[in-house]
């Protein structure tokens, strides 16, 4: 959101299909509809249609004022492979601008900001029903008022108030074992530095055919402290469970336990003076969400980062991995520097030699686009 600096990060490549009837052979070669695939291609895939995750005109459950959603995540249920759980950045609490003109059989909408959307599909992405993460602005259930999203501790002095947080964005959903989902994100006001980084969980309980079975638990806050310490970007990794350990119970139900990892950026300073900084911070659970360690810094010795990716080795050796973007700053030149753990995320090792430098006289960044939509 404010305060980020344009760049290509080169860890998500997008195969969009279109609902045009296209075939895709295995060995890579699109095919047109009419066309006859080879007998022998047992692999073939073809693109489903379009399906829009969005609809209702209430809210939460629908979008009202048909405002944007972007930057999705999605995961697959590990206890029903038709059951997803997708968020992305939401604007349906925001109305829609004057320059729109008058909505129709709306007297007055309350101004609002962007949270975090909820998407759930029960047969395999055919369908949708959407609502937003607990604790945005105008919920009164139960959950959003128990969130710690809507109460955000605020000391002046002697007195101690709550106030929620009026903004949310930047999803990440990642599908954990026995049908949980971890759901990350960040929350935080405009007019303030501060900001927080939390984790949202949902299981699926796969127990109602007709109903919805992905139930939200609960939201756990990673970091949250105020003051000139802006935090962006969280990224989310799940680990394999380890079923040798006691499980926990959540929900009810025995659970294997299974370490959950969370990086992130802390901005601190301004660009105005000369004086921005930012480290790349990490924090785990040991116990599938239900408790977070304290967040530690592993950029330590680079002055200007964010950016983090963080993934698991698929087989089960607790061994972590993480990279980022370092900007260049004060002798310090762009990189991207790779961090690595073999103990479950306890401690982490930074290369000494960034996995990548490049040439302080070649442009590396896009650069701002103008008006016109061309690069300067």
């Amino acid at each position: 959101m404010a305060r980020r600096h344009r760049f290509f990060w080169p860890f998500v490549i997008a195969f969009v299909l279109f609902s045009s009837g296209i075939i895709l052979e295995s060995p890579g070669r699109f095919m047109a509809q009419d066309e006859e695939p080879d007998q022998a291609s047992e692999n073939t895939i073809v693109a489903g249609r379009n399906v829009n995750m969005v609809s209702g005109i209430t809210l939460p459950d629908g979008d009202p004022w048909l405002q944007r959603q972007n930057e999705p995540s999605l995961a697959v249920s590990t206890r029903n492979p038709l059951h997803i759980l997708a968020g992305a950045n939401d604007y349906r609490t925001v109305d829609m601008p004057e320059s729109e003109g008058p909505l129709p059989g709306i007297v007055t909408a309350t101004q609002g900001d962007s949270w975090l959307g909820v998407f759930k599909s029960f047969d395999g992405g055919e369908s949708w029903k959407s609502t937003l993460v607990p604790g945005y602005p105008q919920d009164k259930s139960a959950a959003g008022m128990d969130s710690p999203l809507k109460k955000r501790e605020i000391k002046k002095g002697q007195q101690t108030t709550y106030q929620g947080y009026e903004a949310a964005s930047d999803p990440v959903v990642r599908a954990g074992n026995n049908g949980l989902f971890y759901y990350s994100g960040m929350a935080f006001n405009r007019t303030d530095s501060g900001g927080a980084v939390f984790v949202a969980r949902y299981i699926d309980n796969n127990n109602d055919e007709k109903g919805d079975p992905i139930k939200y638990l609960d939201t756990s806050i990673i970091d949250s402290q105020n003051g000139t310490r802006f935090k962006d970007k969280p990224w989310l990794a799940v680990d394999l469970p380890d079923k040798n350990l006691k499980p926990v119970i959540i929900d009810g139900q025995p659970i294997p336990r299974a370490n959950v990892y969370v990086v992130y950026s802390v901005f601190t300073g301004s660009e105005l003076d000369g004086t921005l900084q930012s480290r790349i911070m990490f924090s785990r659970s040991t116990n599938c969400g239900t408790t977070w360690e304290t967040p530690v810094e592993i950029s330590t010795g680079d002055l200007l980062n964010q950016g983090a990716s963080i993934c698991v080795d698929p087989r089960g050796n607790n061994f972590v991995y993480i990279v980022w973007r370092r900007f260049a700053k004060d002798g310090q030149t762009d990189a991207f520097i790779f961090a690595s753990s073999r103990d479950g995320g306890r401690s982490f090792q930074k290369s000494i030699v960034p996995v990548a430098t490049f040439d302080p006289n070649v442009l590396f960044d896009q650069p701002t686009l103008g008006d016109g939509g061309e690069s300067p």
